[in-house]
């Protein structure tokens, strides 16, 4: 696992389509009473698998201070 933030330079899961840029390490947190996503670079699209996006989502909630995270789909 790596601080840095951004791209990646690696296409763990394949080119999604010519636009894929590969994959960005994104940091979470909280300052003051704002929820802060930082890609690290300037992002036009993200995609994530189903799994990914429930992570996604359980960390943002665990950051914002969400007492019951649940994820239905």
């Amino acid at each position: 696992m790596t601080d840095k933030l951004g791209p990646t330079r690696e296409f763990p899961t394949g080119k999604l389509n010519p636009h894929d840029e590969g994959a960005l390490n994104i940091g979470i947190g909280m300052e003051g009473d704002t929820l802060i996503i930082d890609f690290g670079t300037r992002v036009a699209w993200i995609g994530m698998s189903r799994e990914q996006a429930i992570e996604f989502a359980r960390r943002i909630m665990r950051k914002a201070g969400a007492k019951k995270v649940t994820v239905t789909l």
